[in-house]
C-alpha cells in the first residue's frame, strides 16, 4: 500500500509514471504501526506496541542515516 501512495504522490506531484518497486512502501510501516497503536485496546498493548513503534521508527532512521 505504501509503495502505491508514494507512487500516486510522485505521478500527481510530478506528472510522471514513477514505476516504483513495492520495497518503498516500507516507508509507510511506522505510520501503519501508530495507527495500529490507536485502534488497540487496553493499557498494557498500547504501551507495547508504542514501544514496538518507536523502536521500528528509530530502525527505520538509523538505515536511512546508515546508508
Amino acid at each position: 500500500v505504501g509503495g502505491v501512495a508514494i507512487g500516486y504522490a510522485l505521478h500527481v506531484t510530478y506528472n510522471i509514471n514513477p514505476g516504483v518497486s513495492g520495497r518503498y512502501g516500507l516507508a509507510v510501516a511506522p505510520m501503519l504501526i501508530v495507527a495500529l497503536v490507536a485502534s488497540a485496546k487496553g493499557a498494557w498493548v498500547r504501551r507495547g506496541l508504542w514501544v514496538f513503534g518507536l523502536v521500528a521508527l528509530a530502525v527505520d532512521v538509523f538505515a536511512t542515516v546508515a546508508s
